[in-house]
C-alpha cells in the first residue's frame, strides 16, 4: 500500500557568484579580497546555470561535457546536503527556476529554448540524488523533472530548483 503523503519540499539555489572575465589563463576579476579569481571559464562560479546544450554543438567533446557535468554534479550534492534533504527517498518530483540576466536579443522575444537548458540540468542533478543517497536511481520512477519555468532580472543568473519528496510507485 502506498503512503500517499508526500514528505516537505526543499528548495535549492545557486546564483552566480560573478562573470567571467578573461585575463590569460582564468577568471582575472579582483575579489572582494584582493585576489584574483583565477577559476575556469567553466567554473560553477561564474554561471547561475549549467551551460545550454549548444555549447556542445553536434560535434562535442565529450571530455568537456563530462567535465561541466561534473562540476554541476559536485554543486548539486553541496546545495542538497546542505538543504537538510532526508536521504532515501522512494521518488522526488523536482521544478526548476532559470533567471536570466539579460533580456532575449531582439527578435528572440520569447526567451531561450527551454530543452537547451533543461536537459544539462536535469541529468547532474538527477546524478547527484542518486550518488547522495536520496533516491535509489536516476530512472523515471524514482526521479521526474516537472515544471521549467523562464524568470529575467537584470544583471541576476540563477538556478532554483524545489524537489519534493514523494511516495515510491510501484507496479502489480
Amino acid at each position: 500500500m502506498l503512503d500517499l503523503q508526500p514528505g516537505e519540499p526543499v528548495v535549492l539555489e545557486h546564483r552566480r557568484d560573478h562573470a567571467y572575465v578573461k585575463v590569460g589563463r582564468g577568471c582575472g576579476l579582483i575579489l572582494a579580497d584582493g585576489t584574483r579569481c583565477g577559476l575556469s571559464k567553466n567554473a560553477v562560479e561564474h554561471h547561475g546555470f549549467p551551460p545550454s546544450i549548444n555549447l556542445f554543438g553536434s560535434g562535442a567533446n565529450r571530455w568537456a561535457y563530462q567535465d561541466i557535468k561534473q562540476r554541476w554534479m559536485d554543486r548539486f550534492e553541496e546545495l542538497l546536503n546542505a538543504s537538510g534533504l532526508e536521504r532515501g527517498h522512494g521518488r522526488v518530483l523536482v521544478e526548476g527556476e532559470w533567471t536570466f540576466p539579460r533580456r532575449p536579443a531582439k527578435g528572440g522575444r520569447f526567451g531561450p529554448d527551454q530543452g537547451n537548458y533543461r536537459g544539462p540540468t536535469e541529468k547532474p542533478f538527477g546524478d547527484a540524488l542518486e550518488r547522495g543517497g536520496w533516491i535509489a536511481g536516476d530512472y523515471w520512477l524514482a526521479y521526474q523533472f516537472g515544471e521549467a519555468t523562464y524568470r529575467y532580472e537584470k544583471d541576476v543568473a540563477m538556478l532554483r530548483l524545489v524537489v519534493f519528496p514523494m511516495p515510491a510507485e510501484t507496479f502489480e
